[in-house]
């Protein structure tokens, strides 16, 4: 089964590894997936920014007039190619299951974001 977790972007421990998830959040992610039997090197993993934001603040990349986060408001026109990047990768390469690992993921694959409310989804 291919896997495609999405994140929301880098942090600073992935540019300098230059590999997603390298950092502490990356080794409970590692722990997660022994547990469960799945190789890191069988599994998918995306940003849906593919660069650190100004600040490392997500935020920074919204307060513009394109599609809107109940968190952060709407995405400024700039970064809304990003959206449409990924889903072509994920069209391309047609991954079994997706996980979005919070709730800009989950924003950038449905256009929902109130994590709590699909946490656990299917």
């Amino acid at each position: 089964m291919k896997i495609a977790f999405v994140l929301d972007h880098p942090s600073p421990v992935d540019g300098v590894n230059k590999r997603l998830l390298s950092d502490g959040a990356g080794g409970v992610f590692e722990d997660l997936l022994r547990w469960a039997d799945i190789p890191r090197d069988d599994s998918l993993i995306f940003p849906v920014f593919p660069d650190r934001p100004p600040g490392g603040n997500i935020a920074n990349l919204f307060g513009g007039d394109g599609p809107r986060h109940h968190a952060f408001g709407r995405l400024k026109s700039e970064h809304a190619h990003h959206l449409d990047a990924l889903r072509a990768d994920l069209d391309v390469l047609a991954p079994d299951m997706i996980v979005a690992l919070g709730s800009v993921p989950l924003w950038a694959l449905t256009g929902e974001s109130r994590l709590g409310d699909y946490r656990g989804s299917v």
